[in-house]
């Protein structure tokens, strides 16, 4: 099973709207059924510049255990398009689990295509279930930098931030209180900080934006660029 970094979970998570509270299944030998799809749309931007890096996530609710996903593989009939992984990712609770992953990009940082595609989920023995989704997103936000992703006004979007230590362990998650005036005041949450991400979900769209990331040793010049 593949180990996602909490932060990306959580960002999942609050889309669905599902409250995990922790990550045991049962291991009964039951026949694969899928009971739906949902799909996602990551932009991630490594400065206030440049355009973000789309990341495609394609999530199926199983019926059966989770766990027993050996690949998945979706197809773009349109652009002849494929993307497989061997090593999907799965997370749920008792009643809800599902599988999938989390960085289906496009070579050349292409855009990953609007549109229809089919989603092929394999269990460990060789059975494939099949069913389709459609990729839609706001073209133009996406080819958009970060700053003026931030200038738009009319984008409903729910703001979150993501605190890290040097090592890259997640030491918060949640809404931008009040009461920070300034990036220092986010820092004192916890003096193993090193830096943070400003997370902003667009759940009209399924889409998320991921804000490059500010340093707490980094001036604000090298921060702002």
């Amino acid at each position: 099973m593949s180990d996602y970094p909490p932060f990306i979970k959580r960002i999942i998570f609050l889309i669905f709207g599902l409250f995990i509270s922790n990550l045991l299944f049962s291991c009964a030998d039951s026949t694969p059924e899928l009971a739906g799809n949902r799909v996602f749309m990551i932009f991630e931007y490594s400065d206030m510049n440049s355009k973000p890096l789309m990341k495609l996530a394609p999530f199926v609710h199983t019926v059966s255990d989770g766990r027993r996903a050996e690949k998945i593989s979706i197809y773009n009939k349109k652009n002849h398009l494929e993307w497989v992984s061997d090593n999907p990712v799965v997370f749920g609770d008792e009643k809800n689990q599902w599988v999938g992953y989390l960085d289906f990009v496009c070579s050349g940082n292409k855009k990953i295509p609007l549109g229809f595609y089919d989603f092929y989920y394999e269990d460990g023995e060789g059975r494939v279930l099949q069913t389709a989704f459609s990729i839609a997103y706001d073209e133009k936000l996406a080819d958009s930098s970060a700053k003026d992703f931030l200038k738009n006004t009319t984008v409903q979007r729910k703001e979150k931030i993501a605190l890290y230590s040097e090592q890259n362990l997640l030491l918060y998650y949640g809404e931008r209180k009040t009461s920070w005036k300034e990036d220092s005041d986010i820092f004192k949450i916890d003096g193993r900080s090193s830096y943070y991400k400003t997370c902003y979900v667009l759940t009209s769209e399924n889409s998320v934006y991921i804000m490059p990331p500010v340093y707490k040793n980094a001036d604000k010049s090298d921060n702002n660029k």
